[in-house]
């Protein structure tokens, strides 16, 4: 999997209620990734090559989402203001991300669930090189000056994982139709 659904995959599953998607190749989550998963409850993305979560990925299913694992992932920020409106959450696994520790990461006041505020406390930084292997919490309350800025919108994914495969079986269907294209032009 490429990190690319079309809207409507989930169409039909309504009643769904866990989605387990760990072990993929998943790069981002778009905002209408999970559109039509109405009853879904149980969400798990541990290690795939998320690089991005969009701002409104879980709108579909924030109603009834109690658990949601995104550990081990390449994840350098998320937006808690958007996660902070899945108030159900009763589990939330962010371990093992790359995180950029800076205002992009800053929890909301209002934010819905102990789970969330838990995982939170418990993101360790990687970058920049001076918060590296600390925890988020200590270094936004000490170090970190936060404006009131956006998060950012869009991350892409770094160079190295991009899904070479697909390039390849992409560029030999091509091949192959230029070559039956072209003889029966010949004919």
């Amino acid at each position: 999997m490429n990190g690319i659904f079309l809207v409507g995959a989930f169409f039909g599953l309504g009643k769904l209620q866990l989605l387990d998607l760990s072990d993929n190749r998943l790069h981002s989550l778009d905002d209408r990734t999970f559109y039509g998963l109405d009853a879904l409850e149980e969400l798990y993305l541990r290690r795939n090559y998320l690089v991005e979560v969009a701002p409104h990925a879980l709108v579909p299913v924030a109603r009834n989402l109690t658990r949601l694992d995104l550990a081990e992932n390449r994840l350098q920020t998320i937006d808690f203001q958007s996660l902070a409106k899945v108030d159900r959450l009763t589990s939330v696994d962010l371990k093992s991300n790359p995180w950029t520790c800076d205002c992009h990461l800053r929890l909301p006041a209002d934010v819905g669930s102990e789970s969330l505020k838990d995982a939170w406390d418990h993101i360790v930084c990687e970058h920049p090189p001076a918060a590296s292997d600390k925890l988020l919490s200590s270094v936004l309350g000490s170090t970190i000056i936060c404006d009131d800025g956006p998060p950012p919108s869009t991350l892409s994914p770094p160079f190295d994982f991009v899904d070479w495969w697909s390039i390849a079986i992409a560029v030999l269907l091509i091949l192959c139709a230029s070559v039956l294209l072209l003889i029966w032009l010949c004919k």
